[in-house]
């Protein structure tokens, strides 16, 4: 008998079972993998949170210089209208103050009316106004051909001629100071802002050392016949405070920004180092408990099933013989199959459906979409018709702000017919109506013609005013611009056959008003101030077919228009004014 151990040493082994071999396949292909997965994502992230970290300051960077710099120059804009309303307030008071005292009303020597400002405690408390922290009020009268400071922090200049002090300025000196611009101000008498660099000369003492960099605002005017400026000088880095201390903050916030970055991207690289570990760990210990015929048997029946509905076969199910997970997935691949079975067949007319309803609703939602666009196009422009652009741009962007703005100097016109109530008694209703729509339809055209806001017709009378919502220097020759122009208009009325034959009276004021928003379901913007009441009387105290304007005006305008003086006349409630008749623009 043959020992059946005697062969065992001898017994030649057979090739590794294809399980063994899979499972070992598997699990080096499954290691492989999650290394690589795991580098490639720590990799990934590193990238990811440098360029998000490079996007956040870059972004940052970009996106607050670009606001700094567009809030430095709305301040600076907003610094330089501050200033001009400032000085033209200041020039006002300090016009009436010499006006109103009875030791200067009457001084019509430049000399005399110079020492008397340099001598009056009230005049140089007056004139003399701090203004911010660093910026002051200065004024000066012209004295033939000098320029003599009158009220200045400086109190070694006063007296003096400004051009005899700037020609012993050293020519560096009268660069930085900008000379040349300031003395073209003063010999052409011109109203507006300078940008300079001050030199000690003008400089005051109280002012800190390395504050040269500054803005000036100069207003021209008459008292007694004699020319009088007043100036408001403020520096620039005033304006920029907040800019600066911004930009400090926003660089604080970048470098914590970059910390917190660098920071969140090692951590989560650690993260992701350690959860990848313990996956790897977990599956291999899985995989090691799992019967091999557990998983292989199965998954080669769903394989051979999924290899026959990828050719086309959905007619034989798949049979795994699993009591695990996979028998789910037997069970939802021969759904699938069944499914895509029945889809396939049908899919061809839903598609067809599809397509219809989506182009239906794509068209129902243009339509809709047109709709929405013309309502908000007639609100928009309903708005502008009411409100000018400006304000109604500021309603719509705030409906719950209150609008109320001062403004320290605009013109106003008021039209009105002389006897217009015997023409309405001796017309249709019909007839007066689209007369009136004719005439003031052609007066909005003339308003925007010359840069002026209609505010209202009230019955026959027609209000008008320059110099807001936007401030300008040309309010008074746009406001006489227009009063010309209506007067024209009218007169050619008067010789064609079949209109109304009316006469008009135009009047008009310069001076302070305020303007605002007056109701909140249905908006109405006007004007308040004595400027409207006094403009209102130019008009009823003038002549059919004239423009009548106020000595306010006159004086704004008189280089530019042909004026016939009419002395001073009564008007209700206020005494007598001086008034003038407006002719005709200079050639």
């Amino acid at each position: 008998m043959v020992n059946s151990q005697d062969k065992v040493p001898g017994r030649s082994r057979g090739p590794t079972p294809w399980r063994q071999r899979l499972s070992v396949q598997l699990l080096a292909i499954f290691a492989a993998t999650l290394a690589a997965v795991t580098a490639l994502n720590i990799w990934i992230s590193g990238a990811f949170f440098r360029d998000m970290e490079k996007a956040i300051v870059g972004e940052s960077m970009a996106g607050i210089g670009a606001v700094e710099r567009a809030v430095s120059q709305e301040l600076q804009k907003n610094g330089e209208a501050v200033v001009d309303h400032a000085v033209h307030e200041l020039f006002y008071r300090e016009l009436a103050y010499l006006r109103d005292n009875p030791r200067s009303r009457n001084i019509r020597d430049p000399r005399k009316l110079a020492d008397f400002c340099m001598k009056d405690v009230g005049f140089q408390r007056l004139a003399n106004r701090k203004f911010m922290d660093y910026g002051y009020s200065s004024a000066y009268i012209g004295v033939g051909s000098a320029f003599i400071p009158i009220a200045h922090p400086r109190k070694d200049i006063l007296g003096a001629d400004l051009f005899e002090v700037n020609a012993r300025l050293t020519p560096e000196a009268r660069r930085i100071q900008r000379a040349d611009a300031f003395e073209e101000h003063w010999k052409d008498r011109r109203t507006g802002g300078i940008y300079y660099e001050e030199t000690p000369t003008y400089q005051p003492n109280e002012i800190p050392t390395g504050m040269t960099k500054k803005y000036a605002y100069h207003v021209w005017g008459e008292v007694n016949g004699i020319p009088m400026e007043a100036q408001i000088s403020t520096y620039i880095d005033e304006f920029r405070r907040s800019i600066r201390e911004t930009e400090r903050k926003h660089q604080e916030v970048i470098s914590r920004l970059t910390a917190v970055t660098e920071a969140t991207a090692r951590r989560h690289a650690r993260e992701l180092l350690g959860m990848s570990l313990g996956l790897f760990g977990l599956i291999l210990l899985a995989i090691l408990i799992l019967n091999r015929s557990m998983i292989e048997r199965p998954i080669s029946a769903i394989v051979r099933g999924l290899e026959a509905y990828g050719k086309g076969d959905f007619q034989t199910p798949i049979r795994t013989g699993a009591h695990n997970e996979l028998q789910a997935i037997e069970e939802m691949s021969n759904v699938m199959a069944s499914e895509l079975a029945r889809a396939m067949s049908g899919l061809k007319d839903l598609n067809t459906t599809l397509e219809e309803r989506v182009e239906n609703r794509t068209k129902e939602l243009a339509e809709a979409t047109d709709a929405l666009r013309r309502q908000k196009d007639q609100s928009e422009a309903l708005l502008r018709n009411v409100l000018p652009e400006k304000i109604a741009a500021r309603l719509k962007g705030h409906p719950t702000d209150i609008v109320v703005e001062d403004y320290a100097q605009v013109s106003v016109l008021f039209t009105d017919f002389k006897g217009f109530a015997r023409v309405v008694e001796t017309i249709t209703p019909d007839r007066l109506i689209r007369e009136l729509n004719e005439i003031f339809g052609h007066f909005d055209e003339l308003a925007r013609k010359h840069g002026m806001e209609k505010i209202k017709t009230i019955g026959d009378a027609y209000f008008a005013v320059g110099g807001l919502p936007e401030s300008n220097e040309t309010h008074p020759y746009d406001a006489v611009r227009l009063g010309l122009s209506i007067r024209d208009y009218m007169e050619g009325r008067l010789r064609q056959s079949g209109t109304l034959p009316l006469r008009i009276r135009i009047g008009i004021h310069s001076g302070p008003v305020i303007a605002g928003i007056i109701g909140r379901s249905k908006f109405a913007y006007d004007l308040w101030g004595d400027t409207v009441n006094i403009a209102s009387r130019m008009e009823s105290a003038g002549e059919p077919g004239k423009v009548n304007v106020s000595e306010a005006t006159y004086n704004l305008v008189k280089d530019r228009f042909t004026c016939i003086p009419r002395g001073k006349l009564p008007i209700k409630g206020k005494g007598e004014f001086a008034m003038y008749f407006v002719e005709a623009e200079v050639a």
